[in-house]
């Protein structure tokens, strides 16, 4: 069966694109990026309680401090309901942190914080005179009140808490550096919202974001150049601990039953395979292993479909493209819903140093927001015998996305659920990729290239994939099944079936 005969005429049409990539931000002081620089530590020590006995919210918890400026993050053992005691070593002194009790399905549950008198919290703080014993810490809603906190110095500049703070307007390169940008009071390193954008009353303005997971762009009235470091990854990616998991979501084999009467996703499995990855120094670290929920991770399998041992790997195999190069990576595949994630889980890479100390840092691991077949509907093809006519659109916020930067594709897979990659006669199929023409167009490329299948049916996956600002650094990406349609071959002759919405 010859490509152009039956795909030549193939066109996609977007509208309105918006792909989730995932970022975060890093600013204030210099991270400590070389093994020689000279710091003072001291041993972090407290105990929690709750202000309702019973309710033991930290029981399974850990508590950590958080440096933003580094993205590194200090974590205690594991907190007992009856031994609510916690020790963190080797912090350095001359840090400011963030104190956040992280509960047992790793999501942040409370911070330290201080009230202000006119409403604003403030968050950011040194040890200071504490020598790192923070006493008893009550848990009281969303904050935590240590007995030893009137030792801490907290930051009047930094850190404040004043309400959502969203920017409507583009980046400027004359920012002050701040480890909570929209001012929410969650650090930009774990914040799935970085500017405030989201959901807030300005939202369907903001078209140029260099941060969230959901609205990347550039904008070409300020190139990337022009904004300060600390905010562009492009000329301001750290030279330690930049940590980061995408994501790509995939029906499970096989191809979902009924899938002609049926285009909702109710009777399909997803998987989802988390590529995570941490810039480092070449030769900084002996080794690296994730931590985040234990069920999560007992349940992963690796890229070759086995058990997930919970380690990074910079050696060139397990999907680590070049051996000792400093970026360390690990792939981890779940069955989506199982076992179960949560809103916003935290995922921490600990790092075993030339020198045999650690160093952890953290980011965010669960997928905030997803493209479904509600947002996907497609026009039939013209006949039965061909593809010519068929087009498909996804209907999301329109003017959020430059749709030149997506990258988007086509692959068949059989009724077992098998991903076709060669003809009947062992040579590999062409990419079935689309080409950028227009801001709401895509178009099918490659029609001189003939393949011939196997008898069979085959099920079209459109695959949409984010760009990333960072360099070298994947985007996340989603795969869905067309709905309502299958291409049949029978002795090298098509036909497709296609239900109308």
């Amino acid at each position: 069966m010859k490509k152009n005969s039956a795909l030549n005429y193939m066109k996609l049409m977007l509208a309105g694109l918006v792909i989730p990539t995932m970022l975060s931000s890093s600013c204030g002081r210099a991270p400590v990026e070389y093994l020689d620089e000279s710091v003072s530590n001291v041993e972090v020590t407290g105990a929690f309680t709750d202000w309702t006995p019973g309710t033991s919210s930290f029981a399974g918890g850990r508590f950590v401090l958080l440096d933003p400026t580094t993205s590194e993050v200090f974590v205690s053992n594991e907190i007992s309901a009856t031994q609510p005691k916690f020790t963190i070593e080797n912090v350095p002194v001359a840090g400011r942190y963030y104190g956040i009790l992280i509960d047992s399905r790793f999501e942040p549950r409370a911070y330290i914080e201080k009230k202000m008198a006119d409403g604003k919290k403030l968050r950011l703080f040194k040890l200071n005179n504490t020598i790192g014993k923070l006493g008893t810490s009550v848990v009281r809603d969303q904050s935590i009140e240590p007995s030893q906190q009137a030792d801490l110095e907290f930051q009047t500049n930094l850190g404040v808490v004043s309400g959502r703070k969203a920017f409507d307007k583009e980046f400027s390169a004359t920012f002050s550096p701040n480890p909570d940008i929209d001012e929410d009071g969650i650090p930009n390193i774990i914040d799935t919202d970085v500017d405030g954008d989201v959901g807030g009353p300005n939202s369907a303005n903001i078209k140029y974001n260099i941060f969230d997971a959901f609205t990347y762009n550039k904008s070409e009235k300020l190139p990337d150049s022009s904004i300060a470091w600390q905010f562009n990854y492009a000329y301001g990616i750290p030279k330690l601990g930049f940590f980061k998991c995408n994501y790509l979501r995939s029906p499970s084999p096989p191809a979902p039953p009924a899938a002609m009467t049926d285009p909702s996703e109710t009777q399909t499995n997803f998987e989802l395979t988390f590529s995570c990855a941490l810039k480092l120094p070449s030769s900084f670290a002996q080794s690296v292993e994730l931590m985040t929920v234990k069920s999560l991770l007992d349940a992963a399998k690796d890229s070759d479909g086995i058990a997930f041992d919970k380690k990074m790997r910079d050696d060139g195999k397990s999907g680590d493209l070049i051996a000792s190069d400093g970026i360390w990576t690990g792939q981890l595949k779940i069955t989506e819903g199982s076992p179960e994630s949560f809103k916003e889980q935290l995922i921490f890479a600990s790092v075993k140093l030339a020198s045999g100390a650690y160093k952890t840092f953290v980011t965010v691991l669960e997928p905030k927001t997803t493209i479904t077949k509600d947002n996907l509907t497609r026009t039939c093809p013209s006949n039965a015998n061909s593809l010519a006519g068929l087009a498909v659109s996804l209907n999301l916020e329109s003017g959020k996305a430059d749709l030149n930067e997506f990258n988007v594709s086509l692959r068949l897979r059989s009724e077992t659920g098998q991903t076709v990659e060669s003809d009947k006669d062992g040579n590999k199929l062409p990419p079935l990729s689309f080409k950028y023409v227009a801001p709401n167009k895509f178009e099918f490329t490659g029609a001189e290239n003939t393949f011939t299948l196997s008898n069979g049916t085959y099920f079209p996956l459109i695959k949409i994939t984010a760009p990333s600002a960072l360099p070298g650094i994947l985007g996340s990406a989603f795969e869905l099944y067309l709905p309502g349609l299958s291409i049949g071959f029978t002795n090298n002759t098509l036909s497709q079936q296609c239900t109308t919405p």
